[in-house]
């Protein structure tokens, strides 16, 4: 990969910004699962509904409380 995680930064920083994005999202964090999407399915309408979910995890509102990110280990139950 090239320059990807730093212009995927620029648009989350943009967004986070405007209030339209999440500020705690980490570019590699974005890149990587864009990576696993198209890595996980050959189905164009099952990769399309899984952009969808991280399009909407992405916005503003929406937080990794569910045992997932910096410090936590896993997924809670």
């Amino acid at each position: 990969m090239g320059g990807e995680p730093a212009q995927v930064g620029t648009l989350l920083t943009a967004g986070a910004a405007e209030g339209a994005l999440r500020a705690d999202v980490l570019p590699d964090d974005v890149v990587s699962t864009l990576v696993g999407i198209f890595l996980a399915t050959d189905d164009h309408e099952q990769a399309g509904r899984m952009l969808g979910l991280l399009v909407d995890g992405l916005r503003a509102g929406t937080s990794a409380k569910r045992g997932c990110g910096p410090g936590r280990s896993g997924f809670q139950t």
